[in-house]
């Protein structure tokens, strides 16, 4: 009978480690069949006619869900696990309400004593933060922003005032808005209820439309006025970029950070025709057929913008996808104001 010395043993052993390893190795390479699962991401697009029979909607990639009333218009559209929430505003029994609707439940954020309207919706940490404006009896517009459902004033009512977006990053509560304080309306930030800056002098009209935080900066969007024309701002921090060079009437709607690039939708006006703006690190491109853009979302590389623009149907809901259009069913005379996008679990 033959014996199997150490030496041999060794080398048997070292032969068998080295085949199962290749073995591993040849099933987690570039050889494997199966290739990596595609993320899948839901594209959610609020919409409204503002007048008329139609009624409020939002559209799910693409199809759209209508929600009930027909005088309701969404400025604001959210997205948390499986709860949709949207903003806006509506009539009730000929009273105007600053609304609020979950998976298509609504809820009035106003007594409808008099018009009022929400602007913006986010939700974190299980709280949902609604800005807008309300008007109590003897006092002017008020910028305020409800908390799940209870109202916070953000101004004393003494002077006009609204709030038109909200963000929230950690426990911070970043509040754009605007207030009338000398005849003209300044461009402003609150943060955590408290006003944190304000972005313009009072010289000239503005507003801040929308705002987005990123580490230490704060991004606002909005416009101030020239004299004889609106020019489109980016405010990083209270340092003011102008987007457009004061020959048009031009408006940035809506900024979103991503990594170092900062995204702006707005338009411009001539006058005789609207063009949609896209604005990446404050460089303009215009969106093919678009009127207004209203929104930008980006995610995985992917840049979202809503709006209006006109195609074959006519003018209405329009949604773009890195530039290229992207269809919306059924949105002839809609106004696409709000885009928001998840990944699909």
């Amino acid at each position: 009978m033959k014996t199997i010395n150490n030496t041999t043993r060794i080398i048997l052993g070292i032969t068998i480690l080295c085949l199962a390893v290749f073995a591993s190795c040849s099933k987690s390479g570039s050889d494997d069949p199966t290739p990596p699962t595609e993320k899948q991401f839901d594209v959610y697009v609020a919409g409204g006619v503002i007048g008329g029979s139609k009624t409020a909607r939002y559209w799910k990639n693409g199809e759209p869900t209508d929600f009930a009333g027909t005088k309701n218009y969404p400025y604001s559209i959210y997205v948390s696990g499986t709860d949709v929430y949207l903003a806006g505003a509506g009539t009730d029994n000929a009273l105007g309400y600053a609304k609020m609707w979950q998976n298509g439940k609504q809820t009035h954020l106003s007594d409808g004593t008099y018009s009022a309207t929400a602007t913006g919706i986010t939700v974190s940490g299980g709280n949902v933060y609604v800005s807008g404006y309300d008007r109590p009896a003897g006092k002017s517009m008020v910028a305020t922003l409800w908390k799940n459902k209870t109202a916070i004033p953000l101004t004393t009512g003494v002077n006009s005032a609204s709030a038109e977006d909200v963000f929230v990053v950690g426990n911070d509560v970043y509040v754009a808005g605007q207030e009338n304080k000398t005849g003209k309306y300044v461009a402003k930030i609150w943060k955590n209820n408290s006003v944190l800056f304000d972005l313009t002098n009072g010289s000239n009209n503005a507003n801040a439309i929308s705002v987005f935080v990123s580490g230490t900066d704060v991004y606002t969007a909005g416009y101030e006025y020239s004299g004889t024309k609106q020019v489109a701002k980016l405010w990083v921090n209270k340092t003011a970029t102008s987007l457009s060079d004061g020959n048009n009437n031009a408006q940035a709607k809506s900024v979103f950070v991503s990594g170092s690039d900062v995204y702006v939708a707005g338009y411009e006006d001539n006058g005789v025709n609207k063009t949609a703006k896209l604005w990446k690190n404050n460089v303009a491109s215009d969106l093919p057929g678009g009127e207004t853009a209203n929104a930008v979302f980006v995610i995985n590389n992917d840049v979202y913008v809503a709006g209006t623009g006109s195609n074959a149907e006519g003018t209405g809901a329009r949604l773009w996808k890195n530039g290229t259009p992207v269809t919306l069913k059924d949105s002839k005379d809609y106004t696409a104001t709000s885009v928001f996008v998840v990944e699909r679990e």
